[in-house]
């Protein structure tokens, strides 16, 4: 899944079991690769993305020892605000 968002202020990043790449973005908008893709929800109110793992995703996870890890790659401006949990 390759999605892009424009006028994002804000990036909000909430990831379990997932390895994440930021990178700078050079014309401003808010680019997101994820794979696979029923690995995270993108959720946008008003000028606030936000990019979760799935609930499908942690629990079909949670009993596995070795646990498979999702892809992520954002792309944001030095401008917009990113913040994790």
């Amino acid at each position: 899944m390759a999605v892009r968002f424009e006028n994002v202020g804000h990036v909000f990043l909430k990831l379990v079991d997932a390895g994440v790449e930021v990178l700078p973005s050079e014309n401003g908008s808010v680019h997101v690769d994820a794979e696979p893709e029923n690995a995270f929800t993108l959720k946008r109110d008003g000028d606030i993305l936000k990019v979760l793992t799935s609930t499908s995703w942690k629990l079909r996870n949670l009993p596995k020892k070795e646990k498979e890890r999702a892809r992520l790659t954002i792309r944001f401006p030095k401008n917009a605000i990113g913040e994790g949990a």
